[in-house]
């Protein structure tokens, strides 16, 4: 319809570029003489007026004159910054940067508090070949351009209780240095770390492994329970060669057990969940244990009275290469 309409009323366009999104095009004629013309005549295009401006190459832009176009400033916004890392940029004195950065894209930014507030500066309306693009995308483009920037930082949290902090604080600081910052919170039970996003993902394991040692051992001594077992020494060797110990570690590394032999009690010391699990781990030993009852010559018994059991029982019941054979006790109480 365009190229047809100046046809008609000034003569054949050479080109015609469209730019839909302004509502504008740029016409190019074969002759300055037909510009010419074009440029003194009023135009209606289906009823609808249509302003014509010189445009220049060279320049990128058409002149207006005095009927250049009323731009309105764009309206300012607002982007969250995490408080942990608005606490981390200050530390490190980045807010600066980060507003220089910024003035490349015409934007102004307010950092004096984690709500950042970004404002058009009054440049964007005067930069060359200025179009209704360039107004309109100003703030797509600004928070796009923000955002990348504080990509480059991370925060992560991690359960923390006030005694757990106390009790590790000074370590867990030796490990983050100055390369992130830590906000404790003792009534929402967080520890929140936040820096450059490598540091953050190098630091997340060893802070979260220190926070949860100190909380289960805090939570060893405030639920921790200890429980005896009567167990002879004899049936205590025979746990032990059954694998009591890596029972014990695979259940709860941290769990203690501890024996006896004058009271012949094992003691085990933990959570009340492991106690019980390594209580019945035992408990199912014994009672699935094979026994049989033997008839000896009464000079064997005396014999077997006066040496030491366990030696005794290690001797004839365990073979070279340490495997049990059988669960017969030989003990002084025969």
């Amino acid at each position: 319809m365009l190229e047809l309409y100046f046809e008609k009323w000034a003569g054949p366009a050479k080109d015609i570029t469209m730019f839909p999104e302004e509502q504008a095009a740029i016409v190019t004629f074969h002759t300055p003489e037909v510009v010419e013309t074009t440029l003194n005549k009023h135009h209606v295009i289906g009823k609808v007026p249509v302003n014509v401006y010189p445009y220049y190459e060279s320049l990128g832009t058409a002149l207006y004159g005095k009927k250049r176009p009323m731009w309105k400033m764009p309206d300012p916004f607002i982007e969250s910054v995490h408080s942990a890392v608005w606490k981390f940029l200050s530390m490190k004195r980045q807010l600066s940067p980060i507003t220089d950065q910024m003035k490349a894209h015409f934007c102004n930014v307010d950092m004096d508090s984690p709500q950042v507030k970004l404002s058009p500066l009054p440049t964007l309306l005067r930069q060359k070949g200025l179009t209704s693009k360039h107004v309109d995308g100003w703030k797509k483009n600004a928070s796009i351009v923000f955002r990348d920037i504080m990509a480059q930082y991370a925060v992560f949290e991690c359960f923390a209780s006030a005694p757990a902090w106390k009790a590790v604080e000074n370590e867990v600081r030796s490990v983050v240095k100055e390369d992130a910052v830590l906000a404790m919170d003792a009534s929402k039970g967080s520890l929140t770390v936040a820096g450059l996003a490598e540091d953050t993902k190098r630091l997340r394991g060893p802070v979260e492994d220190l926070m949860q040692r100190a909380m289960s051992q805090i939570e060893r001594q405030r639920d921790g329970v200890s429980e005896e077992m009567d167990v002879s020494p004899t049936m205590f060797y025979i746990l032990q060669q059954d694998g009591l110990r890596k029972r014990v570690a695979d259940e709860a590394p941290e769990m203690g057990f501890s024996y006896r032999d004058d009271t012949k009690k094992l003691t085990l010391s933990g959570l009340v969940a492991e106690v019980y699990k390594v209580q019945n781990w035992i408990l199912e030993r014994k009672l699935n244990m094979n026994k049989k009852q033997l008839k000896l010559d009464p000079h064997l018994l005396d014999f077997l009275r006066s040496v030491d059991s366990m030696e005794m029982s290690k001797d004839l019941f365990t073979s070279r290469a340490s495997v049990l054979c059988t669960a017969w006790r030989v003990e002084r109480c025969f």
